[in-house]
């Protein structure tokens, strides 16, 4: 597939801006790369071993974000000095230190909350995933009870003061999910974090599921956001569209090049 030319000349845009800053910034949701096309066990280890290289150089950060537990995003793409943000950025780990959002534990309290609502429903089986999320399966619950079941469970949920969650209606379940507005405080606390001084932010995710964080990666300064599932309808957003992995690839290889070349310039190696 050929590279959108809207996207490569936002790119060559950026990198005139990037000389002036003295880090550079890269927020991706592995959620959203894996949805595109060309992904695949390849690609992947492609774009490990790429990424791996780039932070070789100080200069860079790296953030990968997924709904996903830490143990699963290693495996699925391992990245040495990468940070991850696990279970949508509400555990975020540096190196052998790990954060917790502050979130976090309102939202387990309430997942809790809504386990105990929940335990009285005969048949109703719940369960809680990794990602910081609870589900009912009421594939046992006789179907006089379904909605019932389902009525209760959607309550519980929004009963939850002052927490958001994503409701999420499966073949024979329902689930709760902690929205993705979470993000937002996600990207100030690692930027606060890595205390990064003249920054270049990079986000790559969702326009779907990243609203949040692409508003708060617009607060830090100089930006560019690509989305991977973009609409005509959402123009009024700063972004620009990724249509592939390929894409992503050469966007870090134009980085990593022009850092060598501006290293060149002022006596690096």
């Amino acid at each position: 597939m050929a590279p959108s030319q809207s996207l490569l000349a936002q790119f060559s845009r950026a990198l005139g801006v990037m000389k002036r800053c003295d880090r550079i910034v890269l927020f991706i949701n592995m959620d959203a790369l894996s949805t595109l096309s060309d992904y695949g066990e390849d690609r992947s280890t492609e774009l490990s071993s790429l990424m791996s290289e780039m932070l070789e150089d100080e200069r860079y950060a790296l953030i990968l974000i997924s709904g996903s537990a830490l143990n699963q995003m290693k495996r699925a793409l391992p990245v040495p000095h990468a940070i991850y943000a696990s279970k949508h950025g509400m555990e975020i780990n540096i190196g052998m230190i790990k954060l917790m959002n502050p979130l976090y534990m309102e939202y387990q309290r309430a997942i809790e909350g809504i386990c105990g609502d929940m335990s009285g429903f005969k048949g109703a089986t719940l369960s809680m995933d990794g990602g910081g999320g609870v589900t009912v399966d009421y594939s046992d619950v006789e179907s006089d009870n379904v909605i019932e079941v389902k009525k209760a469970f959607i309550k519980a949920v929004k009963d939850c003061e002052g927490l958001e969650f994503e409701l999420l209606q499966g073949p024979r379940s329902i689930s709760a999910v902690i929205a993705r507005r979470t993000h937002s405080s996600m990207v100030e606390i690692i930027m606060a974090e890595i205390g990064a001084q003249n920054p270049f932010v990079i986000f790559l995710g969702s326009l779907k599921t990243d609203r949040s964080a692409i508003s708060a990666v617009s607060r830090t300064g100089p930006n560019l956001c690509a989305v991977t599932d973009a609409q005509s309808s959402d123009k009024a957003v700063p972004y620009v569209t990724l249509r592939s992995i390929e894409e992503l690839t050469m966007f870090i290889h134009m980085l990593m090049e022009e850092h060598s070349h501006h290293g060149d310039r002022y006596g690096g190696d």
